[in-house]
């Protein structure tokens, strides 16, 4: 009997012994699982900055070879209206960086546009042909190369000789066309104010009331 209950318990303790030991390794492959995971996301993180990095390196070299002549692109169509053409005075907003992506300049950043008449040399030649055929509204990046911007000379400390510079640019107003409308509108009022002074009396109104006055005699 006592070898009966004695094998009995061993049978128990083997069992206990062995969910127990299922119980814990089950709990450890789990945690596993999970810490593998992560370490394979961090792996697939880590891949992607690097061909991040590797995409913008080859964007910056490919923009280095392409600004050779200007080109532009428009990032937001303007309203219906009249293009922009030399001449006009016009107001911007604008920001400028290197091909690097470094910021030199930017009207947005100051909080306050930029006047300009096209074709009168107040700005580079980069704007001077590149802003012609803007929009009111119209938000354009214009890829200027070193020879129509500052040259070999560069601009302050940041433009260094034959630099590339890239410019965004929206155009807010075309400042002369508002003027002219102004000035359209004074035309009109003044044709209309004659216009009704001689509607008031004309020459035959005053030959009829003549006349009449003859008669009534």
């Amino acid at each position: 009997m006592k070898i009966f209950v004695t094998v009995l318990v061993t049978i128990l303790v083997i069992f206990i012994l062995l969910f127990a030991a299922k119980g814990i390794f089950g709990f450890e492959l789990k945690f596993e699982k999970p810490q593998k995971e992560v370490v394979q996301e961090e792996k697939t993180m880590q891949e992607e900055e690097k061909t991040e990095e590797k995409k913008e390196e080859e964007t910056k070299e490919q923009q280095i070879e392409d600004i050779t002549e200007i080109s532009a692109q428009i990032l937001k169509q303007g309203a219906d209206g009249r293009q922009v053409k030399p001449g006009d005075e016009i107001t911007v907003h604008y920001t400028g960086v290197l091909l690097d992506g470094t910021e030199f300049d930017s009207s947005v950043a100051r909080g306050q546009p930029f006047s300009l008449t096209i074709g009168t040399g107040q700005v580079i030649q980069g704007w001077e042909q590149g802003i012609p055929g803007m929009k009111v509204g119209e938000q354009r990046r214009i890829f200027i190369p070193s020879e129509l911007a500052y040259g070999e000379q560069g601009a302050g400390d940041i433009i260094g000789p034959n630099a590339d510079l890239i410019f965004d640019v929206e155009l807010i107003s075309i400042d002369n066309e508002e003027k002219m409308d102004e000035n359209i509108e004074e035309v009109k009022g003044a044709e209309d104010s004659v216009e009704e002074e001689v509607i008031e009396e004309t020459p035959e109104d005053v030959i009829e009331d003549e006349t009449e006055e003859e008669v009534v005699e």
